[in-house]
Parts: structure tokens; sequence; C-alpha cells
């Protein structure tokens, strides 16, 4: 049975707002009053929705992202390290550890999951899932 996912990124902060790094606040940036109504958007879209798995990753902006979601919907986020994005990790250290979190994933059974995550997280994930897709229909061809 295919999984759905609902993957979202945490809301804005500073340095998104204004095109800065992070610097050395990567781990420690908070979320801004600006981004709260997109979240809360989030959590009105995500209130409705059945989800077996939700899951953050344990980095502040992210926490707050989805505590915000979590008190719109009532669904309980674990943190998981394997969602954290690292400053200066390669692409395989990062592949390496969602596959690690996704095969976890996949021995629960579980069908429908929600994720609130960072960008390169977000494009791993998605470029995988392209690649599984990608490889499914030469299989088939």
């Amino acid at each position: 049975m295919s999984k759905i996912y609902y993957i979202f990124r945490h809301g804005l902060t500073y340095a998104l707002q204004t095109s800065t790094s992070y610097g050395d606040s990567i781990l420690t940036a908070p979320i801004i009053d600006e981004g709260r109504e997109a979240i809360e958007k989030i959590g009105e879209y995500l209130k409705d929705k059945m989800t077996d798995f939700n899951v953050s990753s344990p980095i502040i902006r992210c926490k707050q992202t989805s505590g915000i979601v979590s008190k719109i919907t009532g669904k309980e986020f674990v943190f998981d390290e394997r969602l954290t994005e690292y400053n200066m990790e390669s692409q395989t250290s990062l592949e390496d550890r969602l596959k690690s979190l996704l095969s976890e994933i996949n021995e629960k059974d579980y069908e429908k999951i929600a994720i609130c995550t960072h960008g390169a997280v977000i494009s791993v994930l998605i470029a995988g899932e392209i690649q599984k897709r990608i490889r499914a229909l030469l299989v088939v061809k």
C-alpha cells in the first residue's frame, strides 16, 4: 500500500526573511511572528487529516512549528534527530539518515505520516521519492 506524507517546512525565521545565513544560530534560530499565519494554515489543513505518525526535527524552529500545528490539530509529534539539517553535511550522510527513518516508518506499517523539517531535508525526501517513481516507470516499460 502506498503511503501518504504530509511534509512541511518550519516557520519563517529572521534568516529566511532577510535571506541571510543562520551562522552560529543554525541550531537555535526561532521562528518569527510574521510566519505564524502560514503555520496556522498548515495546522488547519492537517486538522481533518488522519495520520498514523507525526515526526519533527528537534531543532527549535521545527519544535515551535510542530507545536503550533499540534495545538490546532491535537496531533502529537515525536522528535527525531535524523530530520535535523546540519551545516556542511554531505549529501550521502543526509540521505543515509533519511533512509534509516523511512525504513523504520515502513517497518511500522504507517500509512499517513506528517513530517516537520528543514528545506534541505525536504529536498532529499522529494528527490528520493521521484527517483523511486522514475525507476518504477523504467521497470514497467
